[in-house]
């Protein structure tokens, strides 16, 4: 008889020479087996501690936070990993809070970090109005996996969520083909089979910590038109070095997520599940968790217009405002106004060559 985990169908063991009841749990966690402990005929009834511990009420919701099939306009629970970040079908422009935001809100609470992140897939319960117990928080994180805070820079972080937007945009596109596919006849699993998940799809993130403001009509990369820190309002720097909680098991994929290789382990806190404990218990914990956990829009990205450049003013006739300026000099005899030497002596010969005819013709009448 060879052993094997849950989920990862990982080998622990083989055993020789053990009878074993067989289940198929149709592999993908499409159903679920269950096998009841049998003593001499008798179901062996669970053991009642655990079942107190179960049934213990932690706190309550006065909303319920959705997940899988139990969320209006979503299809099992692969679309929590895509309905976080798409506005419904009626076109409101905001998202209301999920399973997801509550997760990231209690590793934010618990660790004090700038920023949260959660694999949807990581994610397998969510929260009804009303009393919540131990056991819904332990379906909600059943892994025991644990929080961690890393840091990594804020270029880091904005990559790993706009590649996480992609993956989401992608099965969107996947569930509307299948959607079409059933409403022509066929069935919800012949659409899956034909219109399949993106194999990475429980990679999509819910974060807190930060609002922000996303384009759907943008490519990947761009989509992100805004985001800033819940803690002080100041704009998410891709610069600077942030601090992320994150469980254990996301941040090491770097095959999604290749920015995550430059991040730096910093912390353990603890288990996932006592993280959403904590929170739970307190009172006024869902104001809490919102405060904590930040919003998401959907916007168009606000362009800077292109100022007009003013018209080149054309240059204006000049007008000719030179002024001639006329001298005036007395002349008594003498042109030492001028200094001109020149002047002066072409005047001295006029004058005696006038004088000298003046003399000759009172010579000549003398005569």
């Amino acid at each position: 008889m060879a052993v094997y985990a849950g989920k990862s169908d990982e080998k622990l063991y083989t055993a020789k020479d053990v009878n074993v009841l067989l289940t198929d749990p149709n592999k993908g966690s499409t159903y679920q087996s269950i096998l009841d402990e049998v003593h001499n005929n008798k179901i062996k009834p669970l053991d009642e501690a655990f079942e107190n511990e179960s049934n213990k009420v932690l706190g309550t919701s006065t909303t319920n936070y959705f997940y899988g099939e139990d969320a209006a306009g979503t299809h099992g629970w692969e679309m929590v990993r895509t309905t976080d970040f798409r506005p419904s079908k009626e076109g409101d422009t905001t998202k209301a809070q999920t399973i997801g935001h509550v997760i990231c809100g209690s590793y934010l609470d618990l660790t004090g970090a700038d920023l949260a992140i959660e694999n949807a897939g990581g994610i397998r319960g969510g929260i009804a109005a009303g009393d919540v117990t131990a056991g819904n928080v332990i379906a909600i994180s059943p892994y025991g996996n644990t929080v961690e805070t890393w840091t990594m820079t804020g270029a880091d972080f904005l990559a790993a969520l706009e590649h996480s937007l992609q993956i989401s945009d992608e099965c969107n596109h996947s569930y509307e083909l299948q959607q079409a596919y059933v409403a022509a006849g066929h069935t919800e699993q012949e659409a899956q089979d034909k219109y399949k998940w993106r194999d990475d799809s429980g990679s999509v993130l819910s974060f807190g910590g930060i609002n922000v403001t996303i384009d759907w009509t943008q490519p990947e990369g761009k989509r992100i038109v805004s985001a800033t820190l819940v803690k002080d309002g100041s704009t998410l720097d891709p610069t600077k070095t942030y601090t992320v909680a994150t469980n254990n098991y996301i941040i090491t994929n770097t095959t999604d997520f290749p920015t995550f290789a430059h991040a730096t382990k910093r912390t353990e806190w603890g288990t996932c599940e006592a993280a959403l404990r904590a929170l739970i218990g307190q009172n006024g914990w869902e104001s809490k968790m919102a405060g904590l956990a930040g919003t998401i829009s959907f916007g168009s990205a606000a362009v800077d217009p292109t100022p007009t450049p003013a018209p080149t003013p054309k240059p204006s006739p000049k007008t000719d405002t030179t002024t001639t300026k006329v001298i005036t000099k007395k002349t008594t005899g003498k042109l030492a106004a001028t200094g001109d030497r020149t002047l002066a002596v072409i005047g001295a010969c006029l004058i005696g060559g006038i004088v000298i005819i003046i003399l000759g013709i009172i010579w000549k009448r003398r005569r």
